[in-house]
């Protein structure tokens, strides 16, 4: 199996894989990152 670069997203295999976290004045943030849920490289046009 060939690498993927680094600028390109993995592809996604399960829902943990979409949970991201974000550092908010409050505190950690969690969410799911549904607006990524695709394997198109980073930057690409949805």
């Amino acid at each position: 199996m060939t690498e993927l670069p680094t600028t390109t997203r993995p592809v996604l295999l399960s829902v943990e894989d979409l949970v991201v976290e974000y550092a908010t004045s409050s505190g950690p943030f969690r969410a799911v990152d549904h607006v990524n849920f695709s394997a198109a490289p980073e930057g690409t046009p949805t």
